[in-house]
């Protein structure tokens, strides 16, 4: 994904904006948020790279 340099990237946000938030929720409802959170950030752009995120529930 092409951003300007004044866009915050995608990690920068979510830890920033929702990391304490996300951490408690159940693992399918951080996925509905870390969703929003991708869909939010592209904004109208052409997706150009893979994005991944990995859970791991104890």
């Amino acid at each position: 994904m092409v951003k300007n340099n004044s866009s915050p990237s995608l990690i920068e946000m979510v830890w920033s904006d929702g990391y304490d938030e996300i951490k408690i929720l159940p693992l399918d409802q951080q996925k509905v948020k870390l969703e929003k959170a991708i869909l939010d950030w592209k904004g109208d752009q052409e997706q150009t790279d893979d994005i991944s995120f990995a859970g791991i529930r104890f």
